[in-house]
């Protein structure tokens, strides 16, 4: 009687792993272009509570938007507020847009938004300003602060504060202020993130305790402009983080041992 083997199976064609893989480094204005493409057509067919629940899931992931895709959706979301009557949200995703796009002139906003619009970008002076402060607490303490001004548009959803103690990460917390040891050399982040995970600025600070410095000195405050060279500072932990606009204080911080 003959002796059954099993078949191998047929391997993937390398176009398909390689589409794959590649898929899985897609930047988030890429992942999100389905779910705008979809909210689009839904517009298109006047369905706009359901395009307003496609809009509002997308806000709602993490995919890190890029600035293209989050003016795409603020646009989205500002047409939709106004076929369904809610002009405080049109308001808001205006003044939103006007923040991202920095003075470029928007795409895909239908005529009658366009007036609402240019009056959103008069009353919005920059892009959000996000700023971290590392300030003493006596000899054994610091207090860490995060600002996120110059956001009329309510672009910020979440925020997280990262610090390192000597190179050694200690704690991460969605709290917009809190007390660290005041230990060696110290450094932390900010980062201030909105729809979709589109990052709406980071600011990052350092000191040096003075029991590190030898002297008993107060050594001056180190002050990195968002984006410059943060990545040498220390590498940034994306967890659970609460709205910006919230309290402060809610989930409280991780220590790490």
């Amino acid at each position: 009687m003959p002796v059954m083997r099993p078949r191998p199976l047929p391997l993937a064609p390398p176009s398909l792993v390689m589409g794959l893989v590649m898929g899985l480094a897609l930047p988030g204005g890429a992942l999100a272009q389905p779910s705008l493409d979809v909210a689009e057509r839904q517009l298109e067919q006047a369905q706009f509570e359901r395009a307003a629940e496609t809009l509002a899931e997308l806000a709602e992931s993490d995919v890190g938007l890029d600035r293209d895709a989050v003016a795409r959706l603020l646009s989205l979301r500002a047409v939709v507020g106004q076929a369904l009557g809610r002009e405080g949200d049109v308001r808001r995703d205006l003044l939103g847009l006007a923040s991202v796009l920095r003075g470029r002139e928007p795409e895909g906003l239908p005529p009658n938004l366009l007036g609402p619009f240019e009056g959103a970008r008069r009353d919005v002076r920059g892009p959000p300003s996000v700023r971290l402060r590392i300030e003493p607490l006596g000899a054994e303490l610091l207090r860490v602060t995060l600002e996120v001004e110059d956001d009329p548009g309510a672009l910020t959803r979440e925020t997280l504060v990262t610090c390192s103690a000597n190179d050694r990460e200690i704690v991460r917390s969605n709290d917009l202020e809190l007390r660290i040891p005041a230990a060696g050399r110290v450094e932390c982040e900010g980062v201030a993130r909105g729809p979709g995970g589109f990052e709406v600025g980071r600011s990052a600070a350092r000191r040096l305790a003075a029991d590190a410095l030898g002297d008993g000195g107060d050594p001056p405050w180190l002050w990195i402009a968002a984006g410059a060279g943060v990545a040498a500072l220390l590498a940034i932990v994306i967890g659970v983080a609460v709205a910006a606009s919230g309290p402060a204080g809610v989930g409280g911080p991780e220590w790490l041992p």
